[in-house]
């Protein structure tokens, strides 16, 4: 009868941890040592039924059972080698081989446009990494042979390579592929590289589009920079050039298409358009063409802008440098012009504006952001609107930064084990800045925070890491969350503690097409009642997400395309937040089938907002 008792036991445990009946039934002959259990463990990982993570977990479980230098040696002896004990100054936890070693890929980038015969190596390609969840893990640019390596990657899982050059060859995903989803796998195991990670890159065809930039009397216009985008995307341009001092510019090597051009004068003290006349990408006029046919004469006319100039100091009234400043409409948050600042003086001049009213953000690393004038968010900063009237310049629009405060700590499970992969969020005044915990579970959230409340989630589903997200101080959701206290420029400890098991709280989770296929990389958006952006997620290959760990309540949903140039919706089918249909979310029952169909056009003529996430990627 004990023995059966102990079978029944060790059958539920290795049930959990994806044992048959017939290794339970070998493993009750040993009276589940904690030798043999942890011999079980570690055979589980090799034979892939239980990740590293979850193998260094369950471990660790067997610590206090042994006394530690005979855990060590069983450790050790049982791994060879692979698994070693680290001690820290909190706790003791245990590092693999594959989790601290680093592999890398390599390749050669070369000119694919010589009718098949590719001898030149391409320089300033940008080779990025991800990995399956379309998570940037790493980036290089080519040299002048086109050769390159990615370094400190992540060992044990499959990557893709995307290669991209803004000189009007077409981009590329490895091996040959036109899309993230379709492209080859790499497979990296440190502390090797994987190399003739390839690429040929190719212009799309040999059509060109040119034309001429004059001001307002007819003259010529040097030194404007003028980009070429696809018609479905006006996110990441083609090609760039500048146009030479009679104002003329060509674009060669362009394929068939729609595209769509946009001019910037700012540096020239002239104003930015879209081609033709058009203040958005969303209103330009499509440039068509037809290989290998070239369209000429896309003119365009420049009115000479206004400008906005001031100092950035810091509280001890130094000027600061290496800072940004960023302009922005008055009527709604559209981004309109990010400039990196390097003055010695602390100086900047924003040109090329047209004539209206504007908003400035001022940010630099080590320093709370700041709106002009001294205020935290865009919505208080209506109060300090700027003017701006061409060719004329407002001036003094001066401000003080700030030393920023930071937040850091550390995120364990329930045995006081670092759990790696939890992206930690800090959130207020309009903005979230996040960031994954280490190795060792340890985070640290920039010096940038002003004095103020912010609010901490701890996502755990980033990177499905099997634990349950949670707001500080284990709280569900934003409205209950603890909120901290950020005294600039000290450093604040906030730790949390995250149990096993599924995400508390309810979902949300659809599918969303082009009425046909699926769309990937779509930006789903959850808003609270109050308009106030609670999560964001992106659709898979499969044109699906789900967004968790959301608290009961009414919500409404958002779907934006930044890359096929499809029309932005609300569910359902709706055209903004009002109309848009509400979404009920309880912790016992998933809202499943919230589905979009997103279609060309934008509707109602109108710009979607830009979550946060969207703001982040704009502003850093």
């Amino acid at each position: 009868m004990k023995k059966l008792r102990i079978l029944v036991a060790l059958l539920l445990i290795n049930i959990l941890l994806g044992i048959g009946i017939a290794e339970a039934e070998q493993d009750v002959q040993c009276s589940a040592s904690p030798q043999v259990m942890m011999q079980n463990i570690i055979k589980m990982n090799r034979a892939g039924k239980i990740s590293g993570t979850e193998m260094m977990h369950q471990l660790g479980l067997y610590r206090n059972s042994l006394p530690k230098n005979e855990w060590e040696r069983l450790v050790n002896q049982f791994t060879g080698g692979r698994i070693q004990y680290a001690p820290s100054s909190a706790h003791s936890q245990l590092t693999t081989e594959a989790e601290t070693e680093k592999g890398a890929i390599s390749g050669q980038v070369i000119d694919g446009t010589t009718g098949g015969i590719s001898i030149f190596g391409l320089a300033n390609v940008q080779v990025t990494v991800y990995d399956a969840d379309y998570n940037w893990i790493g980036s290089s640019t080519t040299d002048f042979d086109g050769k390159y390596t990615v370094g400190n990657i992540p060992s044990g899982i499959e990557y893709k390579v995307k290669f991209s050059n803004k000189n009007g060859y077409s981009e590329q995903w490895y091996n040959k592929k036109d899309h993230f989803c379709r492209a080859d796998s790499v497979a990296v195991m440190a502390p090797n590289t994987t190399g003739n990670i390839d690429a040929e890159l190719r212009y799309p065809g040999m059509s060109t589009i040119s034309g001429k930039v004059t001001d307002e009397n007819g003259t010529g216009l040097g030194g404007v920079e003028v980009l070429l985008y696809n018609e479905n995307n006006s996110w990441e341009h083609l090609n760039s050039i500048t146009t030479d001092s009679f104002g003329d510019y060509s674009f060669w090597g362009v394929g068939t298409g729609r595209y769509k051009l946009k001019f910037n004068g700012g540096e020239t003290g002239y104003g930015s358009e879209w081609y033709n006349d058009k203040t958005d990408s969303w209103h330009a006029d499509v440039v068509e063409v037809t290989d290998p046919t070239s369209v000429t004469g896309i003119n365009v006319v420049l009115a000479v802008g206004g400008s906005i100039s001031g100092i950035v100091t810091d509280s001890n009234g130094s000027p600061l440098t290496y800072y940004s400043v960023e302009v922005f409409n008055d009527s709604s948050l559209s981004y309109l012009f990010r400039h990196s600042i390097n003055s010695t003086d602390g100086t900047y001049t924003i040109a090329g504006l047209p004539a209206g009213q504007y908003k400035v953000r001022f940010s630099r690393w080590g320093y709370a952001a700041q709106w002009y004038n001294n205020k935290s968010d865009f919505d208080r900063a209506d109060a300090e609107l700027i003017t701006v009237t061409p060719p004329g310049t407002t001036a003094n629009i001066n401000v003080v930064l700030e030393k920023g405060g930071s937040v850091s700590g550390k995120v364990t499970d329930e045995y006081n084990i670092g759990i790696p992969d939890i992206m930690v969020w800090v959130r207020g005044n309009g903005y979230g800045y996040g960031s994954p915990t280490n190795g060792d579970g340890e985070y640290t959230q920039g010096t940038n925070f002003a004095t103020g409340n912010w609010v901490i989630e701890f996502d755990a589903e980033y990177k499905n890491t099997g634990y349950a997200s949670e707001w500080y101080n284990n709280k569900t959701s934003e409205e209950t969350a603890d909120p901290i206290h950020i005294t600039a420029p000290n450093t604040v400890t906030v730790n949390a503690q995250l149990a096993q098991g599924t995400a508390s709280g309810g979902s949300i989770s659809g599918r969303v097409t082009d009425g046909k296929n699926p769309l990937f990389g779509i930006n789903v958006s959850v808003y609270d009642s109050n308009y106030s952006w609670i999560k964001s997620a992106s659709t898979n290959c499969a044109g699906e997400y789900s967004v968790s760990s959301l608290a009961e309540g009414t919500y409404k949903v958002s779907f934006s395309d930044y890359t096929y140039g499809l029309s932005n919706k609300w569910y359902n089918d709706k055209a903004d937040f009002e109309s848009a249909d509400p979404i009920t979310v309880t912790n016992s029952s998933p809202a499943t089938g919230i589905d979009a169909v997103l279609s060309s056009g934008l509707p109602n003529g109108q710009q979607m907002p830009l979550s946060p996430i969207m703001m982040l990627l704009l502003n850093h």
